[in-house]
């Protein structure tokens, strides 16, 4: 478990990090794109998380 939850925040850092950058990209005015785009981010997550 332990092992784990250093892999998931090893994970977070690298999606944040990432985010960062595509949000740097992405003109955030869109609130619907912004909303879908977090969506997608969560699916991802959890992907991520099912997969260990």
């Amino acid at each position: 478990m332990k092992k784990l939850r250093k892999q998931f925040k090893r994970y977070r850092r690298l999606i944040t990090a990432s985010v960062i950058a595509e949000m740097q990209l992405i003109d955030m005015d869109a609130t619907k794109s912004a909303t879908s785009y977090w969506i997608d981010i969560v699916k991802r997550m959890s992907v991520i998380i099912s997969a260990r």
